[in-house]
């Protein structure tokens, strides 16, 4: 009977030798590959789980995790379930998405502006009117709200947003959401819309009951995910089993109501413009 052990040499290839260490055979190496390829450098890894080799690709390119992703030959953006499609000793390609910004700061960078916009305008031009005082209540409480939910519940998918968006970002609501609204708060502005009386008493509940019920679509979806998670699971409750994303159509109705308050077609503009983006990313 021969006792035969296997032995890694300096190659890395694995050897049967016997007991004195005299080469036996080679062993081939089946161990399956994976090359990613980043402007001109190719280096290859082990092809274990898409986890595994994002990290080992960002520390391979000195990149971080969240400003990378992984694509195929056809250009399609690889992830943990389309990873198995990845054929032994395929080149990848690896993208770079450039500096990046927390979520959480972005989010707040965004609602910052409107609070600081609109808290100027409205004591720059210090408005008698009710519906001017109204609208000024209503987007401060609103972008308030936001801030809270992002501090104490909003749980974020990705960590990190290209930094290169910021600016776009920030435009649609310092610009947009507030700077094109100063005018409501102008002394010398008509509103578009005649409302008074219990009909815009009923606009200013209706108003709060959408931004409750936007906060309690926000919980339902927070309680669905671990604090770092990932995961995707179907919320249920509430106006979920009616409406597939409650929490916008709240925000749509909100918005629109906000819109005949202050009678502006630039508040409208804005409602529009920011419920098609909703839309179309939901989509």
């Amino acid at each position: 009977m021969i006792n035969l052990y296997l032995k890694e040499d300096s190659k890395g290839e694995l050897r049967g030798v016997n007991w004195k260490g005299k080469f036996i055979f080679s062993v081939l190496n089946t161990k399956k590959m994976v090359s990613v390829q980043f402007k001109s450098k190719t280096v290859e890894f082990s092809k274990s789980s898409y986890d595994i080799l994002l990290l080992e690709v960002s520390k391979a390119f000195n990149l971080d995790v969240n400003r990378i992703s992984l694509k195929n030959l056809d250009g399609k953006v690889l992830t943990s379930a389309s990873f198995h499609t990845v054929r032994n000793d395929e080149i990848i390609f690896l993208k770079d998405f450039g500096p990046q910004i927390s979520w959480k700061l972005v989010f707040l960078l965004e609602y910052l502006g409107p609070i600081l916009l609109h808290s100027m305008g409205y004591y720059w031009y210090s408005p008698t009117q009710t519906r001017a005082k109204l609208f000024f209540i209503m987007n401060l409480m609103h972008y308030l709200k936001r801030l809270g939910e992002t501090l104490c519940i909003h749980k974020f998918s990705h960590a990190t947003m290209p930094l290169k968006n910021l600016f776009k970002n920030c435009t649609h609501y310092w610009f947009f959401g507030s700077v094109c609204l100063l005018g409501v708060y102008s002394p010398s502005y008509t509103p578009l819309v005649a409302v008074e009386g219990n009909a815009l008493n009923s606009l200013v509940f209706a108003w709060c009951f959408c931004q409750v019920s936007n906060l309690k679509c926000h919980l339902i979806l927070s309680n669905l995910r671990q604090d770092g998670g990932t995961q995707r699971s179907i919320p249920f409750g509430y106006m979920f089993s009616l409406v597939s994303c409650p929490n916008y159509f709240f925000e749509i109705i909100g918005w629109l109501i906000v819109s005949v308050v202050s009678g502006s077609l630039f508040t409208l503009f804005f409602t529009v413009l920011g419920k098609y983006n909703y839309v179309t990313i939901k989509e």
